[in-house]
């Protein structure tokens, strides 16, 4: 084991992995360590991730909760499908569904107020025995591959993975440096000494895969009591995943040859491609999906092991929406540390802005944003803001954290083209164009549209705000250049050009202090700030 095992996720199925993604990203993967049983690239039948289908629908409840978590489910498999497709085997598909019942306005209201395209289909153009319809801008992701990917990208941002078959939830706390673990057992739960939910059921379903490289949309059809779906499957050279069935209570990994058969009548009539001479059938698969009874179990809570209260957060029993709303409950569970206090300054490492902070950061950006002039006035009024503000939040070592959120806050300027006063035009003209010179000499990046964001973002701080590049982790510049080439260990700073790194490869991790130094950034006017 590693030394140090602060945080514990027991699972590696979509939920643990998403679960130490969301961690890792705020800074903590180095102290988080993944135990399971099964690992992405294991086929058993009860490690249910792999065998989804998988891709954005309507399936979920229509309760405050499940709209919530779809909509943030949404946002996130959208940035994935835009910022890098091919590596995370995400991508945006056309989608058509529909009903043989009538579908609650209520979430068809919510639907149409974040899905991209979203159109519903008058009645003459729906289907003999169809109650309604739609069609919006989907996604598909090819499972496995998603799940390789995530547990590639926690492996490069320090996550560690150790496989084991718990004898029950207290052996989650695997060393003494162990604080939190979080339980992702999915169907274990129900038989894992320790949690023992008999809420727990699995959901069996059973999908054919095909080759059908002329099928390029998704079609569902939710009847009484059955499903029936298309879903091509990125990344798989013209592979299509064809369901379903939804069986509740049943936990038969079989595959039986007459529901392959119903499978194959069902998706037939739902789009006449299949009946193309190409179409081969490949595969038949079952699986489980971890359901139960009054939904996922998403709270905090403790258990004794040798004679000590130790906490722990539960997050299982999401049934077949793991990667669509799954997304957002995972939000919710990894607040839960924060709000409970089950680590300790947890909230200064993890936690979002509270009123005084959000309220602060609103102002700095305002301000930056509508300034004429980054001059020694500026920065002091700046300066002023942190100094009064902001003192009781960066006392607590919340600052690398806060500087994240202005970075966040000037990308969101960029990219959503906000009027900028003339400093921060200047500042974007003069970053801009840096980076377009810059990206020629590394083209790799011209296509990663999220990180050239970023880029531009940094460079406008460089100018404006060299402050938080600091508090970020760029080291300091002095006259002569930087005073170390390389950013603080174990900040924000490392943790970005680490994954550029990795991820462009031929793109060296000092390059990032080249494309400041073509700024010209110094450390001119930098802010005194007490804390």
């Amino acid at each position: 084991m590693a030394k140090q095992d602060t945080i514990v996720i027991i699972g590696a199925g979509i939920i643990g992995l998403d679960v130490a993604f969301v961690l890792a990203e705020r800074g903590l993967g180095s102290q988080i360590t993944i135990v399971a049983e099964y690992m992405p690239g294991d086929t058993a039948t009860n490690y249910t991730s792999p065998w989804a289908g998988c891709n954005f629908s309507a399936i979920s409840g229509t309760d405050a909760n499940a709209l919530k978590w779809d909509k943030l489910g949404y946002a996130h498999l959208m940035r994935l499908a835009t910022e890098c497709p091919a590596e995370s085997y995400v991508e945006r598909t056309p989608s058509v569904e529909y009903w043989q019942e009538t579908v609650p306005h209520e979430k068809i209201k919510h639907m149409a107020d974040y899905l991209e395209d979203f159109k519903v289909l008058p009645s003459n153009e729906l289907p003999e025995g169809v109650k309604a319809g739609i069609t919006f801008t989907a996604v598909t992701i090819n499972a496995p591959k998603h799940c390789e990917y995530l547990q590639k990208r926690l492996e490069d941002l320090g996550v560690k993975f150790f496989r084991q078959r718990l004898p029950n939830l207290a052996a989650g706390f695997i060393s003494p440096s162990t604080r939190l673990i979080f339980n992702c057992t999915g169907l274990a739960a129900k038989t894992l000494p320790g949690v023992k939910d008999e809420k727990v059921f699995p959901t069996r379903g059973q999908v054919v895969l095909v080759r059908a490289p002329t099928v390029k949309q998704i079609s569902m059809l939710h009847g009484n009591g059955f499903e029936t779906y298309i879903i091509p499957r990125p990344g798989s050279n013209g592979n299509v995943i064809l369901g379903g069935y939804m069986q509740k209570g049943v936990g038969d990994g079989s595959t039986y040859s007459y529901e392959t058969k119903s499978i194959l009548e069902r998706t037939i009539h739902l789009d006449t491609k299949l009946q193309n001479p190409e179409t081969e059938v490949l595969a038949a698969f079952a699986g489980m999906r971890p359901s139960r009874t009054g939904g996922a179990r998403i709270e905090g809570d403790s258990i004794t092991v040798k004679g000590q209260k130790k906490p722990l957060v539960h997050n299982y029993g999401a049934g077949g929406t793991g990667y669509q709303a799954g997304y957002g409950s995972r939000k919710r569970a990894d607040t839960i540390p924060e709000k409970h206090a089950l680590i300790p300054n947890m909230n200064a490492q993890l936690g979002d802005p509270d009123d005084e902070n959000e309220q602060l950061l609103r102002t700095i950006l305002e301000e930056s944003r509508s300034a004429n002039a980054f001059d020694a006035g500026f920065h002091s009024r700046i300066a002023d803001h942190l100094n009064e503000a902001g003192a009781h939040a960066l006392s607590r070592g919340w600052k690398e954290r806060f500087a994240e959120h202005i970075l966040r806050g000037v990308e969101c300027i960029v990219e959503t083209e906000r009027k900028m006063g003339i400093a921060m035009g200047r500042a974007y003209d003069k970053a801009h164009i840096t980076y377009k010179d810059f990206a020629k000499e590394h083209p790799v990046w011209d296509g990663m549209i999220k990180t050239g964001l970023t880029i531009i973002a940094i460079g406008i701080l460089a100018e404006m705000l060299p402050w938080a590049l600091e508090w970020l982790g760029f080291r300091l510049l002095t006259s002569a250049g930087f005073s170390d080439v390389g950013p603080v260990m174990g900040s924000f700073a490392a943790r970005w050009m680490s994954m550029i790194a990795k991820r462009c490869g031929n793109v060296p991790a000092g390059s990032m202090y080249s494309y400041l130094q073509r700024l010209g950034m110094v450390w001119r006017y930098k802010p005194i700030v007490k804390v």
